[in-house]
């Protein structure tokens, strides 16, 4: 599973991937750490939800 980081001024266009695992980021685009931290954090929670509600899923 993995999730993008949006850059702060357009959400759309991607400045990192995030997994559970790891992330990828582009360098060369200017971004205070600190926002992706925290978005990274934010994303990683949301991802071992989903991961633990797929894992708990019945299967019909």
């Amino acid at each position: 599973m993995i999730k993008k980081i949006g850059y702060p001024l357009d959400k759309e266009f991607a400045i990192r991937a995030v997994s559970l695992q790891g992330a990828i980021i582009d360098e060369a685009i200017p971004v205070a750490p600190e926002y992706v931290k925290s978005e990274t954090e934010k994303i990683r929670q949301k991802l071992g939800e989903r991961y633990k509600n797929i894992q708990t899923a019945e299967i019909p």
